[in-house]
């Protein structure tokens, strides 16, 4: 999120022209302020990594994709376990009558 508030700030900032200093100056602030940011996020990032098992961004994405997928096929089981006791309560077996009861 900060990187690409970072990248939209450089680009807003490249795109001026030298004539409007102020704005210029109030945006290298910015992004100076966020690239401050990123750099204190960045060994709490590699930490929380680390703790998932993720070497970097794209085993984290895997692992996220990977957890989705188990919770799709937990809430399936889930909704199947429901329609069978669903089922069950439909059909309910007529009980036997005994010989004796008539």
């Amino acid at each position: 999120m900060k990187t690409a508030e970072r990248k939209q700030l450089r680009a807003e900032q490249d795109s001026l022209s030298f004539i409007h200093v102020i704005k210029h100056q109030k945006l290298s602030e910015q992004v100076a302020t966020l690239t401050e940011d990123l750099k204190e996020l960045k060994p709490e990032k590699s930490m929380l990594l680390n703790n998932m098992g993720c070497a970097d961004d794209a085993a984290f994405s895997k692992f996220k994709k990977d957890e989705n997928a188990e919770d799709r096929a937990i809430l399936q089981m889930k909704r199947e376990r429901q329609h069978k006791f669903v089922q069950k309560q439909r059909i309910k077996p007529k009980k036997k009558r005994d010989i004796w009861e008539r």
